[in-house]
């Protein structure tokens, strides 16, 4: 929402319309459908986690898809159709439908992993809804470098951004087409083990 406000171009509906579109319509692979129907006795463990794959519970087939969360912040536009500019509304920085996304993100975190968001609460625990609530963004200038004429722009360490961008100044001097793509001195080259 800040990088929206700060420095988009587009509507918060504009930018968040495919996602919906897919949340709303676009069906889970079989594939997925049927490993999570397969599982839906580990699921059931996890309350959190069977609200959002498990929507059709005590029916002979449980898993179905949940376009949710995306739904829950489609309200956040209020401000564009009200004529403001998107910095202006809390509408557009501030979760919607009172706080539903950090208790379900932090739901999830404390039952499937509680190690998660140790870095978000520091203090060593799992993040709870008021960590979320009381987080703000830091913006900070980004790293860089220049492969083969291209400017490429990453965040600091705390996203490994800079990896990508040694990475990058490493593989400068390669000629990875006259390798051939995917040949074997080319994957030699560009994996990172």
């Amino acid at each position: 929402m800040v990088m929206l406000a700060e420095y988009g171009t587009m509507s918060l509906k504009d930018v968040l319309e495919p996602s919906i579109q897919m949340a709303d319509g676009y069906p889970i692979e079989a594939s997925a459908a049927g490993a999570i129907e397969r599982q839906k006795g580990e699921i059931k463990k996890w309350p959190p986690s069977a609200r959002v794959f498990l929507t059709h519970p005590g029916e002979a087939r449980e898993a179905a898809r949940s376009g949710r969360n995306l739904q829950a912040s489609r309200s956040g536009d209020d401000a564009s159709k009200a004529g403001r500019d998107r910095a202006d509304g809390a509408e557009g920085r501030q979760e919607p439908q009172g706080g539903h996304l950090r208790r379900v993100t932090t739901a999830s975190t404390r039952v499937t992993s509680p190690r998660v968001c140790t870095g978000l609460a520091g203090t060593g625990r799992a993040a709870h809804v008021r960590d979320l609530a009381t987080w703000k963004v830091k913006i900070e200038e980004p790293v860089m470098t220049t492969y083969k004429g291209i400017d490429v722009y990453k965040l600091t360490v705390w996203t490994q951004g800079p990896a990508l961008l040694q990475a990058l100044n490493m593989l400068e001097g390669m000629d990875l087409k006259g390798m051939g793509f995917n040949s074997a001195r080319y994957i030699h080259t560009t994996s990172i083990r």
